[in-house]
Order: structure tokens, then sequence, then C-alpha cells
């Protein structure tokens, strides 16, 4: 068990149960005095806490349950030290004869006559020792004999593994992840922009405990300073309450994310609960005022992601306090935009939003009736962008959710005179024809489903036998054979989303979405007609990554390949303005796998849009693999999962299309078409190239070329020495640069010898101060971040790339003076070991470079 999950098994809300008591080390217990008195309820200064193991085995403690009847007797002396005695009548030569016994009963203690002598009888009908550490007689409490609902007994023995400092809290946080050593892992690789070090910072926590015992509130006061949040468990003071600023601390903790913050409280103060009814008690009231405000404060005074992420720590049971009213608004906020579990896990609290707002609700007729009738911004039905944004297991487990507060609603009601909310007649009839099955893989069934969005109804074509046959003619190998067909009927039906239907359990035995409370031997399953739509769409998923990573290659090579994606699925999601996230099924299991594949494919509606302009391009070769990759794509949208295949499909294909020098120069002379064509803006043929980029060297590489300002080949002033130079080694396939100075005509040419990179000796470093370095770049990439560091290292008056095209990327000084280039590189410097430590792409880091000089420097891209 780790360190911080001790502190808080030791500070669970009911902890003194008895299961937790057993890991208690110390009970309290009273010293017998002259102010004692059994079954009041003493102060809580009178207490000490005694070992409970050193009390079972009687080490330093004696019992006195065998000797002492029900009253001891206390003699004070003269030093002020108590002497405890028993006393015992004896016969004596026919005389009663009082005598006393010192406790506690060593073999040399004899039965003394204390004739004349003064005691103070106590009544002590409990449980009594003699504490040989401190002199005295003590009761040890059972543990039926003190209640003190609001607080408990602390001893700072009870952690005594545990010392101040800093601890890292295991939780499972907004994205899903722990920081168990899978979880980092496969963290690091999904995540080309995770910040680790934040991460980490997130889930450290401050530890202080005090070193005096005595009785301590079992729930925490609750404050934030800064951007700490502190939580201080205080001692019991009479009249006092827990969160009063006079109070002592005991315990305090203090954390830097308010996720980790509000999750400690969720397994400490909340764990094992499913309701507030726990909380009945002044003190119990108190924190659970303090804990709303403090979540009001964070819904209310924030926006955005830090609403989802408050929500997705706060207890369900918790969102009858929230108004569902603002729930309602975040959840419809939340659908306008792409939903996944990648990152900030939106699918995880949709559900939670849905379950949250159901707590609170009327009832489940009335709960149904919004999820349907409340429209997003694209306005569609809520429910039908739920369907259609949740994927997975979640997706199932927001279907049986609704499915299961829909047979409580009055919506489920299967008889036409009594369900008042559903005109059921013959358009719309409970009982259906519908038929489904499985074979080779592959989900088929007899009907067409469509939600139509303006009606926000259902529309079903049921295919079903007619029992009639007909004799028809086929034309074989062998001649003409002669087969009969069974006649088909097509039946038109329109439902409600909420409509009730029946299917035939047998004739649908491989029925995707199941009934989780059906009986086996239910002949029909009831229904709602969105949950038969629900099953439709998953089954398509499942057809088409059934065949898609066998069929890629041969549905690739189609001459219609193309017309079938400017229909596809893709295409819809890309033309309403969202962005495609695809991920991997089973993406746990890649950090045992293959590095690259990281599990995650984005690509937004304008890359998206300007790939799918770009499938009429005349050139064979370059359509074809923007064909493939958009087909990968599609087999994306089509299920929300990325295979293996798929993703290294998709990188084969983005190598081809921008890591060739000569296709990269293709695309980008078809995306520039399209620009002057109107077709696309600029910023979106950047973007083609940046997502094509990343997806080449998982983030790695990245589009310079986006900031560069395009002009003619004519208007470039260079030497001829420096445009010589280029012509030779434009076609080069390892790096090779020539230094020139315009001033002295002084040239020096290096080469390392390597194809992506320069590194050039200090000698020639020395003799760049205003000078013109150009080299060439096989990959035809605009000028990198290594380059611009040199620019501003060297104090150069500008530096070249050439590319195979011929084309020449340049950048110029502007306006900076040497002071200026020497303090940018340091700041590029720090924003390298920026990125380095936090994880980030490096497109994110050029953007921040090129963002810092821009106003100083000239870059251009000479074309021909």
């Amino acid at each position: 068990m780790s360190d911080f999950k001790q502190i808080i098994n030791y500070l669970k809300f009911f902890r003194r149960s008895e299961d937790a008591a057993l890991n208690n080390k110390y009970k309290e217990a009273i010293i017998v005095d002259e102010n004692y008195k059994h079954k009041e309820i003493p102060h809580e200064d009178d207490f000490i806490f005694v070992e409970k193991k050193a009390v079972e085995s009687q080490n330093g403690y004696v019992y006195l349950g065998h000797e002492i009847d029900d009253t001891i007797y206390l003699q004070q002396q003269s030093n002020g030290i108590i002497e405890y005695y028993i006393k015992k009548d004896f016969q004596i030569n026919n005389e009663t004869i009082v005598k006393h016994k010192r406790i506690p009963f060593y073999f040399t203690d004899v039965w003394e006559e204390k004739e004349g002598e003064t005691f103070t009888a106590i009544a002590t009908p409990g449980n009594y020792y003699y504490n040989q550490a401190i002199d005295k007689v003590i009761e040890i409490s059972l543990d039926s004999v003190f209640v003190f609902p609001d607080y408990f007994v602390y001893h700072p023995n009870d952690l005594q593994d545990i010392t101040n400092g800093d601890y890292s809290f295991n939780y499972k946080d907004e994205e899903g992840y722990t920081s168990d050593y899978s979880d980092l892992a496969l963290r690091a690789l999904l995540s080309t922009s995770y910040n680790l070090v934040s991460s980490e910072t997130k889930r450290n926590v401050g530890f202080h405990k005090n070193d005096k015992a005595g009785f301590v509130f079992l729930l925490p006061k609750m404050s934030q300073r800064g951007g700490k949040y502190y939580l201080e468990y205080t001692y019991y003071q009479k009249g006092i309450s827990y969160n009063s600023f006079i109070t002592e601390t005991a315990i305090r903790l203090e954390f830097n994310y308010f996720g980790a913050f509000l999750e400690f409280l969720n397994q400490t103060v909340f764990y094992g609960l499913d309701g507030l009814d726990a909380f009945n008690s002044n003190a119990k009231k108190l924190f659970l005022e303090d804990y709303t405000i403090f979540v009001e404060n964070l819904l209310h005074f924030s926006s955005g992601t830090k609403i989802l992420e408050t929500l997705y720590f706060v207890p369900i049971f918790f969102f009858k306090k929230i108004d569902p009213n603002f729930l309602w608004y975040v959840l419809e906020k939340t659908l306008e935009y792409s939903v996944t579990n990648i990152g900030l896990n939106k699918e995880d609290i949709i559900l939670r939003i849905l379950e949250g707002i159901y707590e609170s609700s009327k009832s489940d007729t009335i709960f149904l009736q919004e999820v349907v009738n409340k429209r997003t911004k694209s306005k569609k039905s809520l429910l039908h962008e739920l369907i259609h944004s949740i994927d997975g297991d979640n997706f199932k487990k927001m279907l049986q959710f609704l499915w299961n507060i829909w047979k409580n609603s009055d919506f489920s009601t299967i008889d036409p005179e009594k369900n008042k909310f559903i005109d059921i007649t013959n358009k719309n009839p409970v009982l259906i024809d519908y038929r489904s099955t499985k074979k080779l893989g592959f989900h088929t069934d007899n009907t067409a489903i469509e939600w139509k969005l303006n009606s926000n109804s259902i529309a079903l074509k049921v295919v079903s036998g007619t029992g009639i046959y007909k004799e028809i003619t086929v034309r074989t190998a062998d001649g003409n054979d002669i087969r009969f067909v069974e006649e088909k009927i097509t039946h038109d039906y329109d439902y409600h989303p909420l409509s009730p239907l029946a299917i035939i359990a047998a004739d649908n035995p491989t029925f995707i979405l199941k009934d989780e409370e059906q009986q086996e031997d239910s002949k029909f399953t009831n229904l709602p007609a969105f949950v038969l739509y629900a099953n439709k769409e998953s089954a398509f998923w499942e057809n088409i990554m059934t065949g898609g990573e066998y069929a890629i290659d041969v549905l690739t090579t189609l001459s219609g390949v193309g017309n079938i994606l400017k229909v596809g699925r893709l295409a819809k999601i890309l033309k309403a303005g969202h962005s495609l996230i695809g991920k991997s099924k089973a993406v746990s299991n890649v950090i045992t796998g293959v590095k690259a594949f990281a599990g995650v494919v984005e690509i937004s509606s304008g890359v998206g849009n300007a790939l799918l302009k770009l499938l009429d391009v005349n050139d064979t070769e370059l359509g074809r693999e923007i064909a493939e990759y958009l087909f990968y794509l599609e087999m994306i949208s089509l299920s929300g999962e990325i295979t293996v295949a798929l993703h290294v499909g998709l990188k084969k294909n983005a190598k081809k299309l921008v890591g060739n020098a000569k296709n990269k120069a293709k695309l980008e002379k078809k995306l520039d078409d399209l620009v002057d064509q109107k077709q696309i803006s600029k910023s979106e043929a950047d973007e083609v190239i940046e997502h094509l980029y990343k997806l080449n060297d998982n983030g790695t590489a990245y589009n310079s070329s986006k900031y560069a300002t395009k002009v003619s080949k004519l208007t470039d002033n260079a030497s001829q020495k420096i445009k010589d130079f280029e012509i030779i080694h434009s076609n080069s396939s390892l790096e090779n640069a020539l230094i020139y100075n315009p001033e002295t005509k002084l040239a020096d040419f290096w080469t390392s010898d390597l194809p992506d990179k320069i590194n050039f000796p200090q000698k020639l470093i020395m003799k760049m101060r205003k000078a013109v370095v150009t080299h060439n770049h096989p990959g035809g990439s605009g000028l990198s971040i290594p380059d611009i560091e040199m620019f501003l290292q060297g104090n150069l008056h500008e530096i070249r790339a050439v590319t195979p095209d011929g084309s020449v990327f340049s950048v110029k000084n502007k306006s900076l003076s040497g002071k200026e280039m020497q303090s940018f590189a340091k700041d590029i410097q720090k924003i390298n070991l920026d990125y380095a430590k936090k994880g980030g792409s490096r497109q994110d880091e050029f953007d921040e470079i090129y963002n810092l000089i821009k106003d100083k420097i000239e870059y251009l891209h000479y074309t021909n």
C-alpha cells in the first residue's frame, strides 16, 4: 500500500466502522480521579490515549476486572499522588475488620487496616486497568461506550510511517489516467502535446500532521489561498465549529489542483455513500454547505474545460444540488464540439451529466421528453447528437441507461388506449417484422432506418416476405435454371424516437444492443425506436471494421472510389464543420506494441474538406494517394475506431504525400490552385500540409513554409555564387552548405554528410557575422528551428534553403541588432528546453519561435 493510500484510509468518513476500527492503534481512556464519573461524557481534555496492542498484551497495563467489584477508593497523598485501594471485610475474633489493599496488586502487597484514614469512594462498573507508566487507574472505553459522531480519536502514531512532506496522489484523473507505469507510458505515447510535468504537479499533495493526540473532527475544513487548495482536520473543542478560524489543525493537506482536492474528498468523505442523508448533524450539514459553495464557485466562475473537469469529480448524487438548467446548457455546449475520451474524458462527463440531470428530474417521462425535444445549436435533437457523439462501451452504456429509464416511463406503454404520449396507429405499429442476423462476421437486416431531423422522427422501411413465390428464369453456365423467389412488400413507418416497438427475439439472435434486464426466454424485445436506430448504426460500424482492413487495397483501386468518398460519412461530418477523431479500439495494448502507433488521428473540417476537393486532380499518382488517404479516414469515420492497420496505412500515405519532395511540391501547387480559385483559404491549405507532416513523423515534423510569402525567383537578388551553389546541390540527398560574405566576397563550403542536418565547426560559425548561409533541404521543407537558431546565433544577414524543385526559402534580417539576435537566441533556447521538459508538438514549438521574431525578419519563398 502506498503511503498516501494510508492517509486516505485513515481519513475515511466511516473509518470507525468495525473493519476500519481494526486499523486504529489507539483507544481513548479516562483517568480515574476525584472528578471521575462513569457514563458521563467527559470533556475532551480529560482523555488520554493508550496503545491497543499494549493493553491487550498487558504490557505496562494491569487488568483490574477480576479484583474490583464496583467501587475503588482513592486516597490523596500530601505530595499530590493518588493511591488506589479496594476494601474487604474480614471476620477476626467474631469482629468485622475493614481492610484495604493497594492497587496494583503486587505479590508483596498485603491487606492493611487504614482506620481513621480518609478515602474517596468511586463507583467503577466499567473496564479498568492500572497504567504503570503514569501510576494511575484508567477506564478504557469499550467501542459502544463513548460515541462521538462528528469526531474521532487521533494519535500521530496512527500514522507513524507517514512523515510530513509531499506525496503523489495516484487517482484516475480527468483524462482517465492513473500514475501507474502503464498509464504513464500510454499517456506519453498518445499525447504529443501533453504536459507530463503538469500532470505530476497536479498529483502532488503536501501533508502535515500535529504531534498532539486528541479528538479531531471527522470532516475537514476547506479553503483556497492563491492557486492552492487546503483541507484541514481540526481538533474538537466544545462549542466551536469545525471550520472556525480559531481551531487548531491536527492534519493539513495542500493540493495544487482542484480536481485532486475533489477526488480526495470522494475517496474519504463521500466514500461508500450513495446520497446526502449521512450529513445529518450540525457539523456535517455545515461541511456540506461549504462543499456546495466550493463547487458552485468552480462551476459559475469558470468556463469550458474547467466546468467539465469539475463535473468529472463531483459525486453523481451531489448533482441534485446543481441547477438542472445549467447542466442542460453545459451538455448542449459540449455536444457542439468533438466528443471523445482523448484528452479530457468528455464522453464520461456527458454520461455523468445525464445521470446527474436524471437524479433531480421530476419523472422518467419528463426527463426523456427533454432529452428528445431539446435542440443543439445545429437544430438537431439532443438525443440524436448523443447517439452520434458517443462511441464504444460508453455508447452502449448510455443507451442502456436511457433504455432503462424509458421502460419505467409513460412512453413504454404498448396499449394504444393507455399510452397518452404516443399516438399508436397503423403508421407506427408496436410489433414490426424486423429481422436481423450475422453471417461471416457481417450484420444484415431487412430494414432501412433514417432519423428525419426536421420532424425529429425515425422513418423505417421494413421489407417483409409475402409468402407468395414467383417463378423466374436464371441464365447459368449450363443453360437456363428455374428458381422460385418470394415476393416482397415494403412497409413505411414513422415513429417518435420514444415510440414503443416490439421485435421477435427469435428473429434477431445477434441484435447488438441487448436489454440487460430481459429474461432469456422472452419472446419479444420491447424497445424504443431510438434504440433500433442506434442498433442499426452499431451494426454498420461493425461491418466496416470487419471488412475494412482486408478490403482497403482492393477498394482503393476502384475507379469510382473518389465519388464514393464525396458522399460518404466522412464528407458529411466535415461539411457539418466537425473534426474527425479516431482512436484505438484497444489503445491500452499499444504500449507493448508498435511505438509508432499513437492510437489517435484527428482531422479538422478545414483539412478534410480541402483534401476532398483534391479528389479531382488530374495527376494520377497524386490523386490515387489522396484517395487512398481519404479512404482510411472514411473507415475511421464509420466506426470512430482506429486499428493498427488503418494507422499504418495513413502514415504510409502521409509519407508519400509530404515525405517525397516532388509529391509535396505537386500537392502544394494543387492547394495553391484551390486558394486562387477561392475554394479553400490559405490557412486551410497550410493546415493540410501541417496535418500530413504531423502524421508522417508522429508530431516531430512541422510545416514552417506556411509562414513564407511566395514571390517570384526573378525578384531574388542573391549573388550569382549563391544561386550557382543552389542549382548544383538542390537535388543532393545529403545537406550541403555555403557561407558567403557579400562584403569580402569570401565563401566557405561545409557538409556533415547527413541527410537532415549540418554541424558547423566553431571556426565557421565565427565567420557567419553579416554573412549569407545557404544549404539544401533534401526533404523539400521550409526553414527549420535549427536554421532559425543558426540565423540568430551567427548574427547572419540571411539564411536560405533550396529544395529539390528548385524553390528557395529565405529569412532575412530586417531590423535586428546584434544584441537583439543574441537575446532572441537565448529566448529560443528556453522555449526548446520548455518543450523538451513538458512535451508538445514541434509545430507548436516552431509557431512560438516564429511569432517571437516575425516582426523583425522577412520570410520569403522564391518559386519558379
